[in-house]
């Protein structure tokens, strides 16, 4: 069995805890690391509940994924956020942190599923399409001044994701 392979057979995904938040408030870039993505921690964990979702391998976090429902149309979710180490990226973390969160929206009658992306995120982008989401908007600023994003959109299923 490959390392990789190892790692994931230890994956534990789970619902964010309260005593999660200094180790995952950690993860991610530096800007990751900010103020202002702190207090969003703080916020979506009180906001989203079970569909802030936490990887672990062992005790330490890996990776996480932040879904929310849409207040006007229940049938509807957004990914707000997903983040997975530096160091584990492309072993399939992202992937089934997706899934978890696939299977709770689907307990929850959601019947498609949106995010947005850079169109320079060349990795995130191919794993979306790999794995059943589609280009739907372009917006230029979407984010402010030189910060474009695609929407794009999964329809969800019964069978959702394939590994990496």
């Amino acid at each position: 069995m490959k390392a990789t392979q190892l790692k994931l057979h230890n994956l534990l995904i789970r619902p964010f805890r309260e005593e999660d938040f200094p180790a995952v408030a950690d993860l991610g870039s530096v800007t990751d690391r900010s103020l202002m993505n702190r207090v969003y921690l703080r916020q979506m964990s009180a906001i989203c509940g079970n569909l802030f979702l936490v990887a672990f391998i062992g005790h330490e976090p890996v990776g996480y994924i932040i879904g929310a429902t849409e207040l006007s149309r229940p049938s509807s979710a957004w990914a707000l956020k997903v983040v997975v180490r530096q160091d584990h990226r492309g072993s399939g973390i992202g992937t089934r942190l997706f899934f978890s969160l696939f299977n709770r929206l689907q307990d929850r009658k959601v019947r498609e599923l949106r995010l947005t992306v850079s169109p320079e995120n060349k990795p995130a982008l191919r794993l979306y399409e790999r794995n059943g989401f589609v280009k739907e908007t372009y917006f230029e600023g979407y984010f402010g001044k030189e910060e474009d994003r695609f929407i794009l959109k999964k329809t969800l299923r019964s069978k959702h994701w394939k590994d990496d």
